[in-house]
């Protein structure tokens, strides 16, 4: 059985077991929903995502679904004041989120329910379903497997007798120098190069033209390297970093101020949709890599409304991938061309 029809079919299994319900949170699920959509029976949904590309499809589910009441929550970790009568979580992990964040997002869901009621947890067997186990068994009494389907486990936990133990989520000073300048970045595991700036980071500013009164788009910024850098050579512009992943985003908040850049700001991808103004002069990207090719292209289609006439990018793309984003680069843009390979990756320059 595929994996996306195996993670219908047991979330299907969870809607059966648990019933119609008056409320429901679900953590993390859109991943999985924008692939597979259907309806959810509840009146009220309390949704937390920590990827903001993602809200689409959940918009799309509350349609089909016609939910009475729902709300949208873009957080790293599910953290709101408690809701009266919600006591049913169903948490889905992110297979590419390393086992801390697995583990710090569980806690979170206990707390947000104040340790009462069920949470459970859907998860694929070889994606850490065994630390995920044993950490719940931690501070739960009633601990279960209620669904196996495919290679997916449905957990139910509950009999909560003590908070969860505290999980350390670990932590990175990355220190970069460039054109004399010295930058200090605050990362996190899980994120794009968490620990050290790429090669393809490192070749994409080498290889840009960035002026002083530049207006600079940083499409994909994850902790914010390739935008802080460019602020602080256009000190007579500014740059807006923007990502869809909630934990960079706010890296890159604190790294503005770590760095002391007084002329930048960050968003969440979904901002790039609403924004047609012509505002920037200048796009770096060195966008993540799994994206699909519709993603690709739409993603690009929605920049190139924000630039001016005469503006320009600079985006590095893996070798192995280059030459796909070079064809779809080149529908949306009039001029794309090369401009240097490493052998690992490769710098296109476009032109409004």
């Amino acid at each position: 059985m595929g994996t996306k029809k195996a993670f219908k079919r047991i979330l299907q299994e969870f809607f059966g077991y648990v019933g119609w319900q008056d409320s429901l949170i679900l953590v993390d699920l859109a991943h999985w929903l924008k692939e597979e959509p259907m309806p959810i029976p509840a009146a009220k949904v309390l949704f937390f995502e920590s990827d903001a590309s993602d809200r689409d499809a959940l918009k799309n589910v509350i349609d089909q679904s016609q939910l009475s009441e729902s709300r949208i929550y873009l957080q790293e970790y599910p953290d709101i004041t408690y809701v009266e009568g919600i006591n049913q979580i169903l948490y889905s992990p992110k297979p590419y989120n390393p086992i801390e964040v697995k583990l710090l997002t569980i806690a979170s869901c206990a707390r947000l329910m104040k340790f009462k009621g069920d949470l459970f947890i859907l998860i694929a067997k070889n994606q850490g379903f065994t630390s995920v186990t044993e950490y719940v068994l931690s501070f739960c009494r009633k601990v279960e497997v209620i669904a196996k389907i495919g290679g997916f486990r449905l957990i139910e936990a509950g009999e909560f007798y003590r908070a969860p133990p505290e999980v350390k989520e670990q932590e990175f000073l990355v220190d970069f120098s460039f054109r004399g300048k010295s930058y200090r970045f605050k990362s996190k595991k899980g994120v794009f190069a968490d620990n050290k700036v790429d090669s393809g980071t490192k070749l994409l500013l080498d290889s840009a033209d960035i002026r002083a009164d530049d207006h600079v788009f940083d499409v994909g910024c994850g902790y914010g390297i390739i935008g802080i850098v460019a602020a602080s050579l256009a000190p007579k512009g500014k740059a807006l970093l923007v990502d869809s992943n909630v934990k960079a985003a706010n890296l890159a908040r604190s790294n503005i101020e770590v760095n002391n850049i007084k002329n930048a700001d960050v968003a969440t991808e979904d901002l790039v949709k609403t924004m047609t103004d012509g505002r920037f002069s200048l796009v770096l990207s060195n966008p993540p890599q799994h994206l699909g090719i519709k993603q690709v292209a739409s993603l690009w289609s929605n920049v190139r409304k924000t630039l001016e006439n005469e503006a320009k990018g600079f985006i590095v793309i893996q070798e192995h991938l280059s030459r796909p984003y070079e064809r779809i680069l080149s529908r949306i843009f009039p001029k794309v061309e090369e401009v240097i390979t490493d052998g690992q990756y490769r710098i296109f320059e476009f032109h409004q």
